[in-house]
């Protein structure tokens, strides 16, 4: 189970053994920022929506979605919805 929590960062729990499991944050996996709003699995990656853009935590690495140019706009992810193999944000 992944919970996104404002100023935090990503809290993490395996719910078949119940043990916590590292946090995601802008120091620990390099998102960016702390402010994270919305969390949505896609297979083995994890999307992750901050009030400083979007990022896909691929288990080991963070990599920031639309990065540079017109691209630095919507900065604030809220919400991200899996329709088959295409992933909707709600942003600002």
């Amino acid at each position: 189970m992944n919970m996104g929590i404002e100023g935090f960062g990503v809290a993490r729990k395996d719910i078949v053994t119940g043990q916590s499991l590292s946090t995601l944050d802008s120091t620990s996996a390099g998102i960016g920022n702390d402010n994270v709003y919305s969390v949505e699995a896609s297979g083995s990656d994890l999307w992750i929506g901050t009030d400083g853009g979007a990022w896909i935590w691929d288990g080991t690495t963070a990599t920031k979605v639309l990065e540079g140019g017109f691209y630095e706009r919507p900065q604030v992810f809220y919400d991200f919805e899996l329709d088959g193999n295409t992933m909707y944000a709600g942003t600002n």
